[in-house]
């Protein structure tokens, strides 16, 4: 069920990850890094009075795990404790940690520094969080990395888009047309891409 629910998450489907992980804390009710996958999952699908509950839940059974100090500091950003989510962060900072969570960690640093108008601070934790990981992703194996999956995307959707297959898709009529849609407010949204 755990990797499965991985799955979902790299699927884009966190709705269905989090019921897995929840059916998995019934049969494991201490795994931390099951309750640290629980807890990002519901602050990033905006969950967060659940992501909190769960938090506590975890903090009492491992309060020191980097994972989990990690997601409460963002939602201590969340909930406007900026200064108390840039000390729990500065202080994972000098913790030892793994290649990719050290990245995440100055990444979100970055942000905190950057809402208390600390630019200078953003910007070194910035560098820093991208340095890290620049190094997590040319560490793993080519077929792991993501760029290495982006291209093997644009390559098999250039095979499947063939002079042929565009020849068969019907050309539409003025009757055929629908009124436009206008993406607007939606900053870093796609709508760059989607134009």
């Amino acid at each position: 069920k755990i990797n499965l629910a991985a799955v979902h998450v790299d699927l884009g489907k966190p709705e269905a990850a989090i019921d897995l992980y929840e059916a998995c804390r019934k049969e494991r009710p201490t795994d931390v890094a099951l309750l640290s996958a629980l807890v990002s999952l519901y602050e990033q699908t905006n969950q967060l009075d659940q992501a909190s509950t769960t938090l506590r839940i975890g903090l009492a059974t491992t309060p020191d795990d980097p994972r989990l100090a990690l997601v409460e500091a963002r939602l201590q950003r969340r909930g406007g404790n900026l200064l108390a989510a840039r000390e729990k962060l500065v202080l994972l900072l000098h913790m030892e940690l793994d290649t990719d969570l050290a990245g995440e960690v100055a990444l979100e640093l970055g942000t905190v520094c950057d809402r208390l108008d600390d630019w200078d601070g953003a910007f070194a934790a910035w560098i820093r969080g991208n340095r890290a990981m620049a190094d997590h992703w040319s560490s793993l194996p080519a077929s792991k990395r993501p760029l290495s999956e982006y291209r093997a995307r644009l390559s098999r959707n250039g095979r499947w888009f063939t002079r042929e297959r565009l020849r068969r898709v019907p050309i539409p009529t003025s009757e055929d047309r629908v009124d436009p849609t206008f993406f607007v407010g939606f900053p870093r949204s796609g709508t760059t891409l989607l134009e």
